[in-house]
């Protein structure tokens, strides 16, 4: 039952993850008895990501794509705007590496190398920083 105490992993100079959001991440991880990173735990770091700069077009296509799953999990009718997104290949292999690094980052916690409220998750950040670079760049 650890994965119940793993910590919410949230981008560092993100938003806070809102407690609604954090008691069905814990329900969701019951749910799946703690074997992955749950959709909604990719949404709060997402957003939280997107409070310190813009998603780019892959990682709002994720973000989009994982909100509407925690939306559907939830029972609540999904706005029109919340496309029914198909996620490519290349999409596919970002949101397993953001859950990868996600989980990593909740064992360190757990085994106490990090303190969780540090939220200095370097591996997470870095597959974060690719979602959040332009097209451009």
């Amino acid at each position: 039952m650890d994965f119940i105490k793993a910590p919410i992993i949230r981008h560092p100079m993100g938003f806070d993850v809102p407690q609604n959001v954090v008691e069905d991440i814990i329900r969701q991880r019951i749910e799946c008895e703690g074997r992955e990173t749950t959709n909604a735990e990719v949404v709060a770091y997402l957003l939280s990501a997107s409070g310190t700069a813009p998603l780019n077009h892959d990682a709002f296509r994720i973000c989009m794509h994982e909100f509407r799953r925690y939306l559907e999990w939830k029972g609540i009718e999904v706005p029109d705007f919340v496309e029914d997104i198909e996620l490519s290949d290349y999409e596919k292999g970002i949101l397993n590496k953001l859950k990868e690094d996600i989980r990593r980052s909740q064992k360190k916690a757990l085994r106490g190398e990090k303190h969780e409220k540090e939220s200095v998750v370097p591996k997470v950040r870095e597959t974060v920083q690719v979602l959040l670079q332009t097209e451009d760049s």
